[in-house]
């Protein structure tokens, strides 16, 4: 490009940053109440998103208690499964070992078989 048509350019960029639709934020500030309004407005507005984003029912935080009670209820899931397999096992054992039947018979109800000698030992204090 010609100096020529660069020197015209800037000088009509130069001319439009003068007019007062380009002002920038600190003379809006530094202007009459109109601009203040506008810039205060928006801080509200602004700062009053942030804390509903932030504090509102289906904000952030509420997001993260989601998130924990989440985690939470997955291991606890997880806990239950393993118990269940636990009892399934032992329910198994129940129909069909009889050696198990014996021992709970022994240790949960104190059954011996006959001439078994019984030795009692007094619990400690």
């Amino acid at each position: 490009m010609e100096n020529g048509k660069l020197s015209a350019r800037s000088k009509n960029l130069d001319q439009d940053s003068k007019s007062p639709k380009f002002r920038g934020l600190p003379e809006a500030l530094a202007g009459g109440g109109a601009g203040r309004m506008v810039v205060a407005f928006l801080l509200v507005f602004g700062l009053g998103m942030a804390l509903i984003t932030l504090f509102g029912g289906q904000g952030w935080l509420a997001y993260q208690r989601l998130e924990d009670e989440s985690v939470r209820l997955r291991q606890e899931v997880t806990q239950m499964e393993t118990r269940q397999q636990l009892l399934k096992r032992e329910l198994e054992a129940l129909r069909n070992d009889p050696e198990y039947i014996e021992l709970l018979a022994r240790q949960r109800l104190g059954l011996v078989h006959p001439g078994d000698r019984v030795i009692q030992v007094p619990p400690d204090e």
